[in-house]
């Protein structure tokens, strides 16, 4: 029922005004038992929803205000009773928030990173990295597709900082080759 709710933004600016909005982002990323799982899931896809439909400058600013992103990150990183593979899940669904957020505004991925987030993902990518169990091998498969998913580069070119010796694309007269054969 709160799934169907949360596509409109006033039962989301609802939950910020009631406080609620900050357990959502605390359930998604704590403990539980196994038998609890379905709870972070649903709340994992209540944050979904209000992420494509319920966001608006209010309901970010609640998040930014009772620095919710710093909880998820606080509860990812203490999480030792968790499988790499419950971790990622965590990420992704956190993920999807900070990248629909960005289409209101920069300031909850400014958190991420303030709230060292992208230290967690590297930390987290070298630890699945040098695991050696299969669930750690596809764990990190899904990380770096959530993290390729995340990254944007916005309506600026790309342009490489300094000078770099030897870089075949500030050397005078470089052209790229043409291919021999098919």
């Amino acid at each position: 029922i709160l799934v169907k709710l949360c596509s409109f933004v006033s039962p989301a600016e609802e939950l910020a005004q009631k406080d609620d909005l900050q357990l959502l982002f605390s359930a998604i990323t704590s403990w539980c038992p196994p038998y609890n799982l379905p709870w972070r899931k649903s709340a994992g896809e209540v944050l979904m929803t209000i992420s494509r439909h319920g966001l608006s400058v209010n309901v970010v600013k609640y998040i930014h205000e009772k620095e919710c992103l710093s909880t998820c990150v606080q509860n990812m990183q203490q999480s030792d009773d968790l499988s790499p593979l419950e971790i990622v899940e965590m990420f992704a669904g956190l993920s999807c928030f900070l990248k629909d957020s960005s289409d209101v505004s920069q300031t909850l991925l400014d958190d991420f990173r303030i709230w060292q987030g992208y230290n967690f993902l590297c930390d987290l990518l070298l630890r699945l990295e040098q695991a050696k169990e299969a669930e750690s091998k596809d764990a990190l498969k899904d990380l770096v597709n959530l993290i390729t998913s995340l990254t944007t580069y916005g309506v600026s070119e790309l342009k490489p900082a300094g000078i770099t010796t030897g870089a075949p694309f500030l050397l005078p007269g470089f052209a790229v080759p043409q291919p021999a054969g098919k």
